[in-house]
């Protein structure tokens, strides 16, 4: 399946079928992470139920600490 993950083209496996299965293969930690599924904001109890379908635009927002 193809996706587009933070503005790059990438195939996924079809089993890869939803944003908690997405972030197991892409081996992403669930800890301070924003997702945006076409545009959408997801939240991290809803990843199970947020079903990818080929064409979709995945955002993956990382947070990041400084000082």
């Amino acid at each position: 399946m193809l996706l587009t993950i933070n503005g790059e083209n990438r195939h996924v496996p079809q089993e890869v079928d939803n944003i908690e299965k997405l972030l197991r293969h892409l081996n992403i930690q669930r800890k301070i992470l924003i997702i945006q599924h076409n545009d959408q904001i997801v939240s991290p109890e809803n990843y199970a139920s947020a079903i990818l379908r080929e064409g979709d635009r995945i955002e993956l927002i990382h947070f990041v600490g400084g000082g």
